[in-house]
């Protein structure tokens, strides 16, 4: 990975790697004359040898992917705190080890707590520093990062915590080409003729919410084909639960712990309504094919920054919001079986971002900074 005078390095990093993959594609679609390197996490937790989403995401595009330590920066104080905040130093002096190998022209990361020692590394090492925030306030990290940074790129002209920052640009959210040129077959198998629910609680699913759901699995393909994007940890629980079902209901439901992009396009595209949390990655994605959603905020977001992406969605009259700490699984059947093929008539202003082309704009600002 050395750097010559046309050839330059980018090192990615962050916990947010759907924009990051838009990017990557988008910078391989431009033919840059640029290295790509991604820093990330190899686990999806301390302690467990399970690999993370990014890592194997990245490693399909043929980016070469190293791994870090890092410590969850959290609000509290907890023995669980006390150990995450063991892992922070660990990561900065492995990305400062890390950058005396491999120098690069500049650092683009997309936040969560993976991203702080790598970017602060590269402030010690005198690396310009570009930032996206995916949501509508800055995130803990990113806060941080953004003391630092040569330019803070946003998705939202709202974001709170950036109006004092003379280096904030408005980029809009870098959404993967998949989403554009929908796939006209998933690769998974659909069986069912019935209207599709998708129930998705983000890339690495929501053990909570899919408890809140899964009473009410067998009512629901009596009326939906029901898509389940679980997670690792519920997927087997899923399972069982399908198990249960009587064989024309097993053919209604499919349970599955992570989509790729594309199939998650084609479900956006054909689904009837979705059920799930709010990410901003998802209520985006929706977006963009204005299908209905019933959103269930994930309750212990930072700066409550799910509720906030729900009510963005709300406010465009297409979705609805939902509380997890007020909702059954009575209610939440009730609302489904409702608001199916419905969309809600309220009034409020009509929030448009800039989505087509935010993969480009992200590629522009980082050539400017290089």
């Amino acid at each position: 990975m050395e750097n010559n005078s046309s050839k330059k390095t980018i090192c990615i990093t962050g916990g947010h790697v759907t924009p990051a993959l838009a990017v990557i594609e988008e910078i391989q679609g431009q033919k840059k004359p640029w290295n790509i390197f991604f820093v990330g996490r190899q686990y999806t937790s301390q302690g467990t040898n399970d690999e993370s989403e990014e890592k194997k995401s990245i490693e399909r595009m043929h980016i070469p992917f190293f791994p870090i330590h890092a410590g969850r920066m959290q609000r509290y104080f907890s023995l669980s705190a006390l150990r995450e905040l063991f892992f922070v130093p660990i990561g900065l002096i492995e990305a400062c080890v890390f950058f005396l190998r491999h120098k690069p022209d500049v650092i683009l990361s997309f936040g969560g707590y993976v991203s702080l020692p790598v970017v602060l590394a590269g402030w010690l090492f005198g690396i310009p520093v570009v930032i996206h925030e995916q949501t509508h306030v800055l995130g803990l990290a990113n806060k941080i990062a953004a003391r630092v940074a040569n330019k803070v790129l946003v998705t939202f002209d709202d974001t709170k915590g950036t109006k004092q920052l003379p280096n904030t640009v408005v980029t809009g959210l870098p959404i993967r080409k998949s989403f554009f040129h929908v796939v006209t077959k998933p690769t998974f198998s659909v069986s069912s003729d019935k209207p599709i629910l998708y129930i998705t609680g983000g890339a690495t699913g929501s053990v909570s919410l899919n408890d809140l759901l899964f009473p009410s699995i067998v009512r629901l393909v009596s009326s939906f084909t029901v898509i389940h994007q679980t997670g690792q940890p519920s997927f087997e629980k899923a399972l069982q639960i399908k198990k249960q079902l009587i064989k024309d209901e097993q053919e209604r439901y499919f349970p599955y712990p992570y989509f790729a992009s594309e199939d998650v396009a084609w479900l956006m595209k054909h689904m009837v309504l979705l059920v799930g949390r709010s990410g901003a990655n998802t209520t985006v994605e929706v977006s963009l094919f204005e299908k209905p959603a019933i959103f269930i905020p994930l309750p212990w977001a930072a700066n409550n920054e799910q509720m906030l992406n729900a009510i963005w969605y709300q406010h465009l009259g297409h979705g609805i919001t939902v509380e997890q700490k007020k909702a059954t699984p009575e209610q939440l059947l009730e609302l489904i079986l409702n608001f199916a093929n419905k969309r809600v008539k309220e009034q409020g202003e009509k929030k448009k971002i800039p989505v087509t082309h935010a993969a480009t704009a992200v590629v522009r600002e980082l050539a400017s900074v290089l």
